[in-house]
């Protein structure tokens, strides 16, 4: 509303039985003169369906499956540089290597 007064006008208006009564618990949008109401489905949704938001939001709920998956990662990241490293060092400095 413009000012306080428009905004105490508008809610009764708003109340009265004739808009009131309409609204039968859907949405509405009322800007003092026209009124437009729709009726709400069963399901909506409201925001992004990104992937990368989606797999935010589950892991802010869902923190210790975001540990164990970051663990697995760095077990698996560290597992693959380690074979890497033994074949680089049998194909630089033979099969057995130098032990002392």
């Amino acid at each position: 509303a413009r000012d306080s007064d428009t905004l105490l006008l508008r809610a009764h208006d708003i109340v009265s039985p004739e808009h009131w009564e309409s609204l039968q618990g859907d949405t509405a949008v009322w800007d003092g003169g026209h009124f437009a109401i729709h009726k709400a489905g069963d399901n909506y949704a409201v925001g992004s369906k990104k992937a990368s938001i989606r797999l935010n939001f589950y892991f802010s709920n869902h923190v210790g499956i975001l540990v164990a998956v970051s663990l697995l990662a760095i077990a698996g990241f560290a597992y693959l540089t380690r074979r890497i490293v033994i074949k680089l060092r049998k194909k630089n400095h033979g099969e057995t290597g130098a032990k002392k």
